[in-house]
Formats: C-alpha cells, sequence, structure tokens
C-alpha cells in the first residue's frame, strides 16, 4: 500500500515577491492557516509499514498554486 502526502515549503509570505528560486516558486493558499505564501510544494509517495516510518518511493517539487 502506498501513502501521498504534500507540504508547502514557504520561503517568503505572499505579500513579498521571493529572490530564492524564481524558476520553481510562485504564489500559493494554504487554506487550513488561511495564509497566502511565496515558494514550492513537496509530494511524497511512500510504501506503508506498520509501526514504523513509510519509507520514501517518491518526492516531487510542484508549483505551489
Amino acid at each position: 500500500m502506498s501513502l501521498t502526502d504534500s507540504m508547502p515549503i514557504i520561503t517568503c509570505s505572499g505579500k513579498r515577491k521571493g529572490k530564492v528560486a524564481r524558476e520553481l516558486c510562485d504564489k500559493g493558499y494554504i487554506s487550513t492557516k488561511g495564509m497566502f505564501f511565496y515558494g514550492v510544494k513537496l509530494h511524497a509517495i511512500g510504501f506503508y509499514r506498520t509501526n514504523a516510518l513509510p519509507i520514501m518511493e517518491c518526492l516531487q517539487l510542484g508549483a505551489a498554486s
């Protein structure tokens, strides 16, 4: 069984235009915190293991939007 999750990597607040990794970063929104941010999202897929952390199968950086 595979598990999937994603998390934002915030380089600066949504009020600013970032200066780090401009070709990768863009503006996104985190609905649980109600905030805009500038950065990327990390997407992870891992194999499920009982009573242990999953073994990472794939990691990918995607657009924050």
